[in-house]
């Protein structure tokens, strides 16, 4: 049995590119590399956004229809680690920085440089699923019930995605297949027990700091009025155990921008490391999100 889910899209742009100003330029991949790229280029009234919290510039270029496509760079002036590095941008991006980013961008002539994609990959979902606590759909522990009546779990699962990016629009497809495979029974025995045990708490009590309720210095006057002292401690069937959690992840200052109308931002190149969003602005959904590193590079 399998489970595929398949998304496309073709978009024309709503501003489309000017193939005569496409000139070959250099995209850095790393610190040390360099690969030659197709540049396209404008210079117009375009929708942009600068993200303090996130220290990213942020590009909307609309499709002439009702989808639209994020692109989002770190800024050159923030010192990183190595240039594959995107900082608070990969670490923190959520639907929340999205659904700000719809609003928060305003038009204004700007110079843009975005090179052409012609990307294909593909990857198994095991580990992601995984680290994402949905581990046991791999396992014996798998309950599928809700979409079948046989006892099964997931053998593969895996992503496929292609996205090209030209001066006229984007050509996008994905698709997710998981196949299942189907189990036998799992005889299960489990040995009867009868358990019993005893032991003296008193070295226990001791090792806490209570030696002096097993001496003449011991204090029980709120519970009789008798002076009396412990000759004995056992059979405790409870554990009491205090606990408490600390918060340890501070303040998080407010989230603002940037308003671009009263800050001059004239460039946005998208010559390193970026992320790109393609949203669905009627219904609020995000279609495709990743991260570019390589333009050219097909996996």
């Amino acid at each position: 049995m399998s489970f595929i889910l398949f998304w496309a899209l073709t978009g024309k742009w709503d501003m489309p590119f000017n193939p005569s100003r496409t000139r070959q330029s250099r995209f850095h991949v790393d610190a040390e590399t360099t690969i030659p790229v197709q540049m396209m280029h404008q210079y117009e009234s375009l929708k942009v956004y600068y993200d303090v919290k996130l220290t990213s510039k942020v590009l909307c270029l609309d499709y002439n229809d009702s989808f639209s496509m994020f692109l989002a760079v770190t800024d050159i002036h923030r010192p990183v680690k190595t240039i594959k590095d995107l900082g608070p941008l990969e670490m923190a991006i959520s639907r929340q920085h999205i659904k700000k980013w719809r609003t928060a961008v305003r038009k204004r002539t700007t110079d843009i440089f975005v090179p052409k994609l012609s990307l294909k990959t593909s990857y198994s979902l095991k580990d992601i699923l995984k680290g994402m606590g949905m581990a046991d759909m791999f396992t014996y522990k798998a309950d599928f019930t809700g979409i079948s009546e046989e006892m099964m779990l997931v053998s593969k699962a895996f992503h496929k995605a292609t996205l090209d990016i030209d001066e006229k629009g984007t050509t996008a497809a994905a698709v997710t297949t998981v196949e299942f495979r189907g189990l036998e029974p799992v005889g299960i025995y489990v040995p009867k027990l009868s358990l019993k045990t005893s032991y003296s708490l008193n070295d226990i009590l001791k090792g806490m700091q209570m030696a002096d309720m097993f001496t003449n210095k011991a204090n029980f006057t709120g519970i009789s009025e008798e002076k009396m002292f412990m000759s004995e401690v056992d059979g405790l069937s409870k554990d009491p155990r205090a606990a408490f959690d600390v918060d340890e992840e501070g303040i998080e200052r407010p989230d603002f921008g940037i308003d671009l109308s009263r800050t001059k931002l004239p460039v946005y190149r998208f010559d390193r490391p970026f992320m790109i969003f393609i949203v669905d602005l009627m219904n609020d959904n995000i279609l495709f999100m990743g991260k570019i590193v390589n333009p050219v590079e097909k996996q």
